[in-house]
């Protein structure tokens, strides 16, 4: 089943960050990258199995945070005014690419998101080069909250992969 339209501002701005992500150079260069919303597409049975999990890397999943959402009215000179901000949150989740030790996967993630992030270079965005243009989400802060790597023992059942946790908060008005 697809997802229904983007209409409320709650459901835009994810779908503007969507947009955002696709844009950033890290993201956009990596093969075969996606981004879900809410929820990974179901699994073919109870849960996804390790082949379902392993194709569907590299992803991206997008969810509007807990108290991720405000609207507040300036009622100032009697104009009605709607400032709005919100948090939203990013898992990312990719493959240990075959042939990379620890360390080496570890720093390639790192430059992978922390790429994605902000590059420091406008002609390779990342996200903050990004908010700074009129057509994209004015993304104040970004926070790396958390990179993991599969445990050992969940290889077998999951495959090898690395995860981050990015929150964003971002504002207009």
């Amino acid at each position: 089943m697809a997802l229904a339209d983007a209409s409320s501002p709650v459901s835009r701005t994810a779908v503007a960050l969507e947009n955002m992500l696709n844009a950033t150079h890290a993201w956009s260069n990596l093969s075969g990258a996606m981004v879900h919303h809410n929820h990974l597409p179901p699994p073919s049975a109870l849960s996804h199995s390790k082949a379902e999990l392993v194709g569907l890397r590299p992803y991206a999943l997008i969810w509007t945070a807990d108290n991720g959402y405000r609207v507040e009215r300036d009622t100032v000179n009697g104009d009605d005014c709607f400032m709005s901000s919100g948090n939203l949150m990013i898992e990312i989740q990719r493959n240990v690419p075959t042939g990379e030790d620890y360390a080496e996967a570890d720093r390639s993630f790192e430059n992978l998101w922390g790429a994605i992030m902000a590059s420091g270079n406008a002609a390779e965005p990342g996200l903050m080069e990004l908010a700074g243009q009129l057509e994209h989400l004015p993304i104040r802060s970004i926070q790396h909250l958390e990179s993991t790597r599969t445990a050992p023992d969940k290889v077998d059942a999951i495959g090898d992969a690395q995860r981050v946790f990015l929150h964003l908060h971002w504002s207009m008005g």
